[in-house]
């Protein structure tokens, strides 16, 4: 009788003969023929199943890969526009920025007085600065 090997040891229906050579085949009876090739089947089953498995697996996984790769690409092309707003922005802010030295502090300072002050020397210079709503 030829040695017999489970080739998956968690399934007892995955028992599978070893033969060493062709000789060893000429001995058996055709029963154990049906039997040998029976058990092929199953095992050549299970092997079918596990692959289709793997298969849909593998596919879900790429189809999230694929949707975070579309996402990822249009988050980055959302995080450069928006930083060429930002530029563009932080450009504006620069040409319209006033800085005034050399003010003496008292005790006085409030914003109404300081924005009296930056009034006063926006007609100085012949521009004429106004208060926005919030101020």
């Amino acid at each position: 009788m030829p040695k017999v090997e489970r080739t998956a040891p968690s399934s007892p229906h995955y028992i599978v003969p070893h033969y060493h050579s062709e000789s060893d085949l000429s001995t058996i009876d055709k029963p154990e023929y049906v039997q040998l090739i029976t058990s092929i089947q199953r095992t050549n089953l299970g092997v079918e199943a596990a692959i289709n498995s793997m298969k849909t697996q593998y596919d879900g996984i790429q189809e999230k890969i694929d949707s975070l790769e579309s996402e990822s690409g249009e988050l980055r092309k959302s995080m450069a526009e928006l930083e060429g707003q930002l530029e563009e922005r932080v450009h504006v802010s620069r040409s319209s920025k006033c800085e005034m030295r050399n003010v003496i502090e008292s005790e006085n300072d409030t914003e109404w007085a300081l924005m009296r002050m930056i009034e006063k020397l926006g007609n100085t210079l012949g521009m004429a600065i106004k208060r926005s709503r919030h101020t």
